[in-house]
């Protein structure tokens, strides 16, 4: 009978037992990533502070004369990496880099509209697919001030029963969601942070946006009880937010990913069809003069609040994928093992990803605290 199967992080001190019956004698073998623990022949083990040494996948080996058997393996919790080729990079100039990963839309290297106005480095996505794009939850998104902004195009020709998503951040009950209608306006909402069932935000643009011509979108918000939303379309205050004050306060879910293009929950809304460029996301209300520049110049403004920035000037590119299984922790990240340490990640979150075109990083994880586990076969 294995021990049964718990999460073990650093610090923490662990015994894991077994159980076996067999003709004695009974040998016992404590075995580390298949190999022997040396000194551990009892039928437990106990792993005091863990630390960088003992990470690993355990199991027991019991032998006598007619053979052996070993049990389920156990692990202590590790940053492991798994490479790709499907990132697309937060060319933010400043502050953690949050890459994405792409799910099926296709790079352009530029695309001019039916006025004329051009593009260069554009993701397209094919609600037929469909395609996604998503950026793993960070605290730094977590801002209960600031401004959200993107360029789309859209020919709005679609008869779907429900809304395209162009942006999502929900876990159904807290959160934003931008839809493209079907009729070529922005549907915009969010979630009442104390009851979801109640929408603290709800409108209807009245600028219509998918034309078959590149319109910039931005939305400038205050989530508290007493703040608001502004909605500009082209570098102006759209007419149906200027601003509309909140009738509840709203959050952002801290261990939600960004999702571009589809959401997770299609039983709402339907894949976007249409070309995105430079998502950005600031931690504070742009100004209207802030706001009209990006429209006219593609300035980056206040670059000290810029945290995530994804213009896709070039193509996905290699990268790599780190997960861990600890929801008490923040992951972190420095350009030397001796730091400075940067957090890149969110409590709760389990997932990174990080193009690996840019400079050698280092990661770790902190805020996990200790705890004392005991793990056999009844879990006691």
């Amino acid at each position: 009978m294995s021990p049964q199967p718990v999460l073990v992080g650093p610090g923490d001190t662990v015994t894991w037992s077994a159980y076996a019956i067999g003709v004695p004698p009974l040998a016992y073998q404590w075995l580390k990533n298949g190999a022997p623990v040396a000194g551990a022949t009892a039928s437990s083990l106990m792993i005091p502070n863990v630390s960088g040494p003992n990470l690993g996948t355990y199991a027991l080996q019991v032998t006598n004369l007619y053979g052996s058997a070993t049990s389920s393996v156990v692990s202590v919790d590790q940053i492991t990496s798994a490479k790709g080729h499907n990132f697309v990079i937060d060319s933010n100039p400043k502050g953690p880099e949050h890459d994405g990963a792409n799910f099926g839309a296709t790079w352009l290297a530029s695309y001019t509209d039916s006025l004329g106005k051009n593009r260069t480095g554009v993701m397209s996505f094919n609600g037929a697919d469909p395609d996604q794009i998503t950026v793993p939850a960070s605290t730094n998104f977590n801002s209960t001030t600031g401004t959200l902004m993107f360029w789309m195009l859209s020919d709005g020709n679609t008869n779907d029963a429900f809304a395209e998503m162009v942006f999502d951040r929900t876990n159904g009950a807290n959160g934003l969601q931008v839809q493209l209608l079907y009729t070529g306006e922005l549907l915009v909402q969010a979630q009442d942070s104390l009851n979801s069932s109640v929408s603290a935000l709800d409108f209807v643009t009245i600028g219509m946006v998918a034309d078959t011509n590149w319109h910039h979108v931005a939305l400038v918000y205050d989530q508290s009880a007493s703040g608001s939303m502004t909605c500009y379309i082209d570098g102006a205050v759209d007419p149906a937010a200027p601003p509309i004050p909140n009738s509840s306060p709203w959050v952002w879910p801290a261990t939600q990913q960004i999702e571009l293009g589809l959401g997770h929950d299609t039983n709402s809304s339907v894949p976007y069809t249409g070309l995105l460029d430079d998502v950005r996301i600031y931690s504070r209300e742009l100004t209207a003069t802030e706001v009209a520049s990006v429209y006219s110049s593609n300035a980056l403004v206040d670059t000290n609040t810029l945290v995530l920035q994804l213009n896709f000037t070039t193509a996905p590119s290699a990268g790599v994928t780190l997960t861990w299984q600890e929801t008490d922790v923040i992951l972190q990240s420095a350009p030397t093992i001796n730091g400075p340490w940067t957090d890149v990640g969110a409590v709760g979150s389990t997932v990174f990803r990080a193009a690996t075109s840019k400079t050698e990083q280092f990661f770790r994880y902190r805020g996990h605290q200790p705890i004392t586990i005991v793990s056999n076969p009844y879990l006691m």
